[in-house]
């Protein structure tokens, strides 16, 4: 139990001094107006055709590949100061001692990132208002725009899937699309603190940059069999062909790929931890 209360203690230090800073507003001012740009033309075109959108609009969002890029562009820049330790870190460390803090630390970048993917939810649904109604289909819009290959004026910024349209409820969509998204941010954030901590500064951002291209290179180059490796390609549900159909990965293949994914960064941050002799803040 004291190893819990020194987790908690060190992810909720880190939430106070990482969400209230201008670097953190700007970032989501960006994500806002990012999102405003993408939804505007959905609204132009409800309020030209005289229908009312539906709150589901995220998970077309999610699974657009351009979309997805700028989103982990997005997710990578929140946690590219990774290990976040300042001038309180030789505090929280001699306070909690070395694998509460690494664990503490694991523990904020999940939690923010659950944060970081409510806020493009959020965003997408403020940024409909005054043209959505609340419904439990997805809505005449949608399915025109899926089904009937209608253009929204201004042009289409994200593609509205006739598979996920066809193959999902809109609150499972909804609920999947939020689930996965969140995987993926938690992915990348965690591959930038453990390889920032480990390697240096940038060394993690660089990989998780990496990472977010890898789904550009295979929709345009490489072969399918590549999304079992892609975090952004997992977090788009046309990718996950229901049961793993001719090789696509499948819906728990992605599920699992995040949870394990997750266990093995915290594994190996507190293996390091563990190992490494000396000042734990050396290098960085």
């Amino acid at each position: 139990m004291a190893m819990c209360r020194k987790v908690w203690k060190i992810c909720c230090l880190q939430w106070r001094k990482e969400l209230f800073t201008v670097r953190t507003g700007i970032l989501f001012l960006m994500v806002f107006l990012y999102i405003r740009m993408l939804v505007s033309p959905l609204n132009v075109f409800s309020q030209s055709v005289g229908i009312l959108n539906t709150p589901w609009v995220f998970p077309f969002l999610t699974n657009d590949t351009m979309c997805q890029v700028v989103f982990a562009a997005f997710a990578i820049f929140l946690f590219c100061k990774a290990p976040f330790w300042g001038k309180e870190g030789y505090y929280m460390l001699a306070r909690a001692r070395k694998v509460p803090m690494v664990c503490g630390t694991v523990l904020y970048i999940v939690t923010m990132s659950a944060f970081f993917v409510a806020m493009l939810f959020l965003f997408a649904l403020v940024n409909q208002i005054p043209y959505l109604e609340f419904s439990g289909s997805w809505g005449k819009l949608l399915g025109t725009l899926g089904y009937g290959g209608a253009l929204m004026p201004g042009g289409v910024r994200f593609s509205v899937s006739k598979q996920i349209l066809s193959g999902f409820s809109p609150a499972e969509a909804t609920v999947l699309a939020l689930l996965l998204e969140w995987g993926c941010v938690s992915f990348l954030g965690g591959l930038v603190y453990c390889l920032n901590y480990m390697i240096g500064r940038q060394a993690g951002t660089i990989a998780a940059a990496a990472f977010t291209g890898l789904d550009y290179a295979i929709v345009n180059l490489l072969p399918f069999r590549y999304y079992h490796y892609s975090p952004l390609s997992l977090a788009k549900l046309d990718t996950l062909k229901g049961i793993g159909l001719f090789g696509y990965p499948s819906l728990k293949y992605a599920f699992l790929f995040f949870a394990g994914a997750a266990g093995l960064l915290l594994l190996i941050a507190v293996v390091y931890t563990k190992m490494k002799k000396g000042d734990l803040y050396e290098g960085k």
